[in-house]
Formats: C-alpha cells, structure tokens, sequence
C-alpha cells in the first residue's frame, strides 16, 4: 500500500493523523519496498499479540502510539499484508536488534522515534 494511501487510510478509518518521517535518519536511510511488500514499521513488545491488535486493529488504549490501522476496513482489504516477527525473550536484546536493523537496513517510514 502506497505510503500515502496508507496514512489517507488510517485517518478515514480510525480517525487518527500518523506522521512519517521527514529527514532521513542516521545510518542508511528509509527501508526500500521487497518483492512488492513495504516495510512500514518495525518494533519490539513484550506481547506480541496485544502489539499486533494494537497497530492492525487499532484496539487498546487510546493514548497508545500505534500504527491506527484498521484491517478489516475496507480501504486496506484490497492490498496483501506480512507481518514478520522473531521472538526474544531478552528486553536488551530485542531494542539492539531493533537499533541495528535501523542502522543497516533502514528505518521504517512510520518509526518517527
């Protein structure tokens, strides 16, 4: 899905403005679309399955930074999504592996941190 449609997207369904990144980051940059699939954000959560209701869903608190998609709306339905995770148990692990794929790989447009 288009960046742009993306963020057009998630302000018609969930109600919410997401900002992308505008500089480019230290290290390589932006992360580049692969085989069709962008990455749009990439992160680390003790549970992963309330994080991934939290960005697919846009369920749990409301002053959560999140993602805001709704998948189920009809606006994302016609594009194909991947969600990809590794899972670590070591809090201090998961945040180096985290600033390392930043560094080497790229940022993704929505991790404005």
């Amino acid at each position: 899905m288009p960046i742009g449609e993306l963020k057009s997207a998630i302000q018609k369904c969930s109600g919410r403005s997401k900002e992308t990144r505008k500089t480019k980051p230290d290290g390589v940059g932006f992360t580049k679309q692969v085989n069709g699939f962008q990455v749009i954000y990439a992160g680390t959560e003790k549970d992963l399955q309330k994080r991934l209701l939290e960005h697919l869903l846009n369920e749990g608190n409301a002053g959560t930074t999140k993602m805001s998609i709704k998948i189920d709306c009809p606006l994302f339905s016609k594009y194909s999504w991947f969600v990809s995770c590794v899972y670590l148990k070591d809090y201090p692990t998961r945040y180096a592996i985290e600033a390392w794929w930043r560094l080497n790989i790229g940022w993704p447009p929505f991790c404005v941190r």
